[in-house]
């Protein structure tokens, strides 16, 4: 009798308890939903009552004596494009059972439009779809500085588009500058030049040994001199040209570019040993300029060896290729290697050795705009090794 007693008195106390208990996760699920601007709402299939949240209402700007029932009307909150997105997405989850997840613009009772994230997910029970639940969050925030930064990315790319054209046409201006320069600089060389010729033919009998001799440095100079100019000419216009990537076959350009800068008496007496070199991505004329120069200098400064070779290899990585050529010629000191790559400087003063020392500035400059590296080895007399190195990536040149 005392035990039922008991149990008559502790059971509406502990029902008190449970009440409580759930208003309080009921108030603080209603603040956690008003913090982070989502709310909860569920669609019954069997009976069509629609039930939301407290902050869905909120975020329709309505108050809660709003009937969200009348799914018509709930969809004529949202703006004439998005209207028709979520009534077909519902209307394929209660009939298809297909979940949605998506970004919408409505428009709110106090006539504020804002972004909303809605996402329906759909319970089936016994082969029946029976509810539609969901959440629906206010990402307005978010979704102005989304397109805030779309805006400002679409700002960014016009100006860098304006700022290539304005390089673009500075860079033209520039390469006809310097070509005018090089014309104005060359007209009174070549009077130098074919006055120097006439000298040496008509005048001959005039001139004693030393005279000829003088005559003979000038016309020389001059000629240099041009040369000096042109190659200023062809290091400019490198520099500011744009490459054009497509893949090519370097193994192919290699022997076409030896067989192109060797006479056929220099190929007869050199042993050219081209390994099974890779493909890369490059601009066609520009690595044919690389592949010209080096193997030109190769072939120069084995000259004087009884046994002439060169060797043209390369090394792959997951990110790069290094291609090398290498020869048994005459080397250089490797404390000069900081200026090997320097424009008009020329390690190798012998006359024997002719050239600007323009060949490996312009190969240096032709590699770095294709985002790699140059350099080379030597040990002096025992040949050397000039190597570049491309990136395999042609989203990183």
């Amino acid at each position: 009798m005392n035990d039922e007693l008991h149990n008559d008195l502790i059971d509406p106390i502990e029902c008190g308890h449970i009440k409580e208990s759930l208003e309080k996760k009921s108030l603080l699920l209603e603040e956690s939903q008003a913090i982070a601007h989502i709310g909860g709402w569920e669609f019954d299939v069997q009976t069509s009552r629609v039930t939301w949240t407290s902050e869905v209402y909120r975020i329709h700007g309505v108050g809660l004596e709003y009937n969200p029932n009348n799914l018509r009307n709930n969809i004529a909150f949202y703006t004439p494009s998005s209207a028709p997105v979520i009534e077909e997405a519902f209307k394929r989850a209660v009939e298809n059972g297909e979940n949605y997840d998506l970004e919408l613009e409505l428009v709110q009772a106090t006539g504020k439009t804002i972004w909303i994230r809605t996402m329906g997910r759909v319970t089936v029970e016994k082969r029946a779809i029976t509810r539609v639940s969901g959440n629906i969050m206010d990402i307005t925030d978010r979704k102005l500085a989304q397109l805030e930064l779309t805006r400002l990315n679409a700002e960014l790319e016009s100006r860098v588009r304006q700022r290539t054209i304005r390089l673009e046409t500075a860079n033209r201006e520039l390469e006809a500058f310097a070509y005018n320069i090089a014309h104005d600089l060359k007209a009174p060389l070549r009077a130098i030049s074919g006055f120097s010729a006439i000298l040496a033919e008509d005048y001959a009998s005039v001139l004693d040994d030393e005279g000829k001799r003088l005559l003979g440095i000038v016309s020389s100079n001059a000629e240099r001199l041009s040369s000096l100019i042109s190659d200023i000419v062809e290091i400019t216009r490198i520099g500011m040209t744009i490459p054009r990537i497509a893949r090519i076959a370097m193994r192919s350009m290699a022997l076409a570019m030896y067989h192109e800068v060797a006479s056929a008496e220099e190929i007869s007496g050199i042993t050219f040993n081209l390994g099974a070199i890779p493909d890369c991505e490059g601009d066609t004329l520009m690595m044919r300029k690389v592949w010209g120069n080096l193997l030109s200098n190769a072939i120069k400064f084995t000259s004087g060896k009884a046994e002439r070779i060169i060797e043209v290899s390369a090394e792959t990585s997951d990110r790069e290729t290094k291609y090398s050529v290498r020869d048994n010629g005459i080397g250089f000191d490797p404390k000069y290697i900081d200026k090997l790559f320097k424009l008009f400087r020329r390690l190798h003063r012998d006359p024997v050795y002719t050239g600007t020392g323009a060949g490996l500035a312009i190969v240096r400059c032709v590699i770095e705009l294709h985002g790699g590296k140059v350099g080379a080895s030597s040990s002096g007399s025992t040949g050397t090794v000039f190597w570049f190195i491309l990136p395999r990536n042609p989203e990183s040149i």
